[in-house]
């Protein structure tokens, strides 16, 4: 094999990532002076206590001594029972089942403040008034240890970015991820897909796997558009890594609120009628006007045409699919009266899904009335006259004969 290869792979076998090389120190607890505890029977406490010095450079950033205990019960999957960790008379940590891990272990971080010269170690454990038997191995180890950390809040998050979204607005969700330990991790992010059809993924990132090195945040950003207003908890995405332990950690990040409101309803209407009398029965031109004032778009409305007291309206109501900010939509439909009198044209706008958000509209008034009979019948009798009077002067006036005038009287006549 060449001398060159060998050595290259001999460099990449030192620079491997291993177990043994995370492991600065260890004792087991048998070494340390604790003796197992075993407890049978229902609500009994039994405790056991050991003194250890702090490990060589324990203050080391990314250097944890961590305290792995082995515990198991009976009935198995008993979670009111539970083992208590003390360090110098402080509680660390309550563990009760569904904190451990398949094997029974649980890895307890002590923190450097609660150590010194001579830390004294308290474990004690409970019993449930129902349960058998609870056990705490002695053949576990306190050691120091280098290894990847997402244990606080902000280890592992998820975010809204922005503030105070709206129905319509589409929303960007972060997922922060930062490794707060001393040593890399191989993870796998994913977020847990969202039950409600009417939260909908639109784009991003929704996974990543690969390492996360000592330090080094991991931020995966994606969004979503809600189709209605939503007040719920987002749901949280999930961490999955193996420890330097050999097992496999599952963790759920934060979940955070997320509030969208319907935006105000800003949108009027207004009828836009050419005259304010009209005849009965005589059909009536309408032009119907609608506008959105707010600042974001409108979807699927519907307008509903009234008329007080009666009347009938062709098309009686209108459909409406998107109005954008400072924008209008115009509708035409005939209006058409049966009987005289005053009539107000009306009619009120709502989002289909949402009828509680109704606005009504700008009326407007129109006099009905009868046709003019008066002027009619004066036209009429008009017209009559003056068809007679040509009927006169072309038939009855040639033919009348004009009497003759008497001759004149002479002197002598009597």
């Amino acid at each position: 094999m060449n001398k060159n290869i060998l050595i290259l792979i001999l460099v990449s076998i030192a620079l491997l990532p291993s177990v043994n090389a995370l492991v600065l120190s260890e004792k087991t607890l048998t070494e340390l002076g604790f003796t197992s505890i075993n407890i049978s029977g229902p609500s009994q406490t039994q405790c056991d206590t050991f003194n250890f010095e702090p490990f060589d450079d324990y203050t080391v950033a990314g250097n944890d001594t961590v305290l792995t205990l082995n515990i198991t019960t009976l009935p198995q999957g008993d979670d009111d029972s539970n083992v208590s960790v003390w360090a110098n008379d402080e509680l660390i940590q309550t563990i009760h089942t569904d904190d451990l891990f398949d094997n029974g272990n649980i890895h307890v971080l002590i923190p450097t403040e609660n150590q010194s010269a001579s830390t004294e170690m308290r474990i004690c454990a409970s019993t449930a008034p129902e349960s058998q038997r609870i056990t705490v191995q002695s053949s576990t180890k306190l050691g120091l240890y280098q290894q990847p950390r997402f244990d606080t809040l902000e280890s592992f998050q998820t975010i809204i970015a922005g503030s105070e979204p709206v129905l319509g607005d589409e929303i960007s969700i972060q997922v922060i991820v930062k490794n707060h330990g001393g040593e890399a991790a191989d993870v796998v992010i994913d977020y847990r897909k969202y039950e409600l059809d009417y939260v909908p993924l639109l784009k991003g990132e929704t996974g990543f796997t690969g390492i996360i090195l000592p330090g080094e945040t991991k931020t995966l950003t994606y969004s979503i558009k809600p189709l209605r207003a939503v007040s719920i908890l987002l749901p949280p995405a999930v961490l999955t890594y193996t420890n330097i332990f050999g097992e496999i950690v599952v963790k759920e990040s934060t979940r955070p609120f997320l509030l969208v409101e319907a935006p105000e309803f800003n949108v009027r209407g207004a009828f836009l009628v050419p005259q304010v009398q009209a005849n009965v029965n005589e059909p009536l031109h309408v032009e119907w006007v609608a506008q959105n004032d707010g600042i974001v778009p409108v979807y699927d409305l519907v307008a509903t045409y009234t008329i007080f007291p009666n009347g009938s309206v062709n098309p009686s109501s209108t459909h409406i699919q998107e109005i954008s900010p400072s924008k209008a939509v115009t509708e035409s439909f005939t209006v058409t009266f049966t009987e005289p009198g005053i009539y107000t044209l009306g009619c009120y706008l709502s989002p289909r899904d949402d009828p509680s958000l109704t606005t009504h509209c700008q009326s407007a008034t129109i006099e009905v009335i009868e046709p003019n009979t008066s002027v009619t019948l004066l036209f009429s009798l008009l017209l009559l006259l003056i068809a007679m009077a040509v009927y006169a002067y072309i038939y009855v006036i040639p033919h009348t004969k004009t009497p003759e005038p008497a001759p004149p009287k002479t002197r002598f006549q009597s």
